[in-house]
């Protein structure tokens, strides 16, 4: 999981960044209920961090994208995700670790129906 925001953020030219730092800054992120929010919400809790209060949620990654694009607003998502945003410039990488990362998921089948091309590409990787 990655901090991103857009290109030409003031933070994304910082070297060293805590998230501590990033508390005050405004939040996209998931919905209560979430995976990737139930995991941001232990980090901070664990971390004794104040809980970012600019924050807005969605689960639509179009608009959480299109949100930070245009904002100074900051969200978390899968670090693939981020580099292949970042490698087309439309997001930037803050170089912050975070202490966790999102469980692997897996795809049930049923053999006797043909998967989406979608689906032959995730059981391939």
């Amino acid at each position: 999981v990655s901090v991103v925001c857009r290109p030409g953020h003031i933070l994304a030219n910082y070297r060293n960044i805590t998230m501590l730092q990033l508390m005050n800054e405004p939040w996209i992120v998931a919905p209560v209920g979430s995976a990737v929010r139930f995991k941001f919400d232990l980090m901070v809790q664990e971390l004794n961090l104040p809980h970012p209060v600019h924050l807005i949620e969605t689960s639509s990654l179009l608009f959480t994208t299109k949100m930070m694009q245009h904002s100074d607003m900051l969200t978390i998502m899968g670090s693939d995700v981020a580099r292949y945003y970042q490698l087309h410039g439309m997001a930037s990488i803050l170089p912050v670790e975070l202490p966790f990362n999102m469980d692997l998921f897996g795809l049930v089948t049923r053999r006797d129906l043909t998967l989406s091309p979608a689906s032959k590409l995730v059981l391939q990787c």
